[in-house]
């Protein structure tokens, strides 16, 4: 029986040894290692460029504020005598600031002279004053007529002290006067100021 059972296992060898499959053949080439994952190489940071201060724009030069230009003109002034008959000329040296000609002999008549007659009212106030083909055109607060001594001839005075000054200028020929923005029949009360006051010659004292 043992002897049977020896050869019955020995055939069921020889069998799986016919039928078993070739092994594959053993590769040449040794396998891939494992590699780390691919890692991106750490570099340095740049150092970051220090951020240059911005420097505030200058304004446009027209928004920049410019200094008034202030000079030193001679003039002559007209001012009244003391029967207020004629106009006595005096040399004076005055301020013009921004080339405010006409402004700043306004302002040296109102200021007057101690030796001769007012010219005008210390409480009057040149509102405009511009410059037209060869004529000044003075646009006096209503303290010029309300404010004024008054009589005609006080009112002459003022008119030609300011005319024949302002037609000392250069270029300049003529003054028409206006009483808060208006062309008055007479501003003062006597003399017709419709139209423009041309120099007159006749009322200097020689």
């Amino acid at each position: 029986m043992k002897r049977f059972l020896a050869l019955f296992l020995l055939g069921l060898l020889s069998l799986s040894g016919c039928t078993a499959p070739a092994s594959a053949p053993v590769s040449q080439t040794s396998p891939p290692s494992q590699q780390a994952p691919a890692t991106t190489p750490q570099t340095n940071p740049s150092p970051q460029t220090p951020q240059t201060p911005q420097i505030p724009q200058a304004p446009p030069p027209s928004a920049v504020p410019v200094p008034p230009k202030t000079k030193t003109v001679k003039a002559t002034l007209y001012f009244p005598d003391s029967q207020a008959q004629y106009l006595v000329p005096v040399a004076r040296q005055i301020k013009v600031t921004d080339g405010a000609i006409v402004k700043a002999i306004i302002i040296e008549l109102q200021k007057g002279d101690t030796r001769y007659g007012k010219v005008i009212p210390a409480e009057a106030k040149l509102l405009q004053a511009w410059v037209k083909d060869g004529i000044v055109h003075l646009n006096f607060s209503k303290e010029f007529r309300t404010k004024h001594w008054g009589g005609s001839s006080g009112e002459s005075m003022t008119i030609y002290s300011i005319v024949n000054t302002l037609t000392s200028i250069k270029d300049v020929k003529a003054v028409q006067f206006y009483l808060e923005g208006k062309v008055e029949d007479s501003i003062l009360g006597h003399a017709d100021t419709r139209n423009p006051y041309y120099r007159n010659t006749s009322l200097i004292k020689q």
